[in-house]
């Protein structure tokens, strides 16, 4: 029997094929993002279809956040806040009803799980001024009139008049309207 040789180029191209084979199996074994989350990657408002929905219910914070600040939100600190865990967020929209994107905001900006956080959101165009707060389930969202250059001291921050309360809940993301 007669042993034929191959050529350089044809192992390259033996080798270069099996090398396509091999990539184009470990694309099809690579589980999508769906396959891959786990239990610690679920967030609140990936399990809101798990929980009935409340009778009292007026709503859904079921909105992106990003939406609400058109991808500008930026979290900062307060002057005089003597806590460390108070944050403000300024914006010009004529969007209302932040409590239909609390739930996505507390996600995203809450440094903690914790409840001692309170995140003020400034609306300039609306002239209202609500606070964030987590208080473990439910978040307590509050819109109060703005008063002018409140958002520059803690000490002055929702001074103004309370014009709505809402509670959220964080399993399922019901919005309930507090009682007066």
């Amino acid at each position: 029997m007669s042993k034929k040789k191959l050529s350089k180029g044809k192992i390259v191209l033996i080798v270069l094929a099996a090398l396509v084979v091999l990539f184009v199996i470990a694309i099809a074994a690579t589980p999508t993002d769906t396959d891959t989350t786990t239990a610690a990657d679920t967030t609140v408002s990936d399990t809101t279809q798990a929980v009935p929905a409340r009778e009292d219910a007026v709503g859904k914070s079921d909105k992106n956040c990003d939406d609400y600040f058109d991808g500008k939100a930026v979290p900062m600190s307060i002057h005089n806040d003597v806590t460390g865990n108070w944050r403000v967020c300024t914006l010009a929209t004529t969007k209302s009803g932040f409590e239909e994107y609390a739930l996505d905001y507390v996600n995203r900006y809450f440094e903690t799980g914790e409840s001692n956080e309170v995140h003020w959101i400034v609306n300039f165009t609306n002239k209202t001024t609500t606070s964030v707060t987590n208080l473990g389930g439910v978040l307590n969202v509050t819109t109060y009139e703005y008063v002018n250059k409140e958002e520059l001291d803690a000490k002055a921050i929702g001074g103004g008049m309370v014009l709505s309360t809402y509670l959220v809940y964080t399993d399922n993301g019901d919005i309930v309207k507090a009682e007066d």
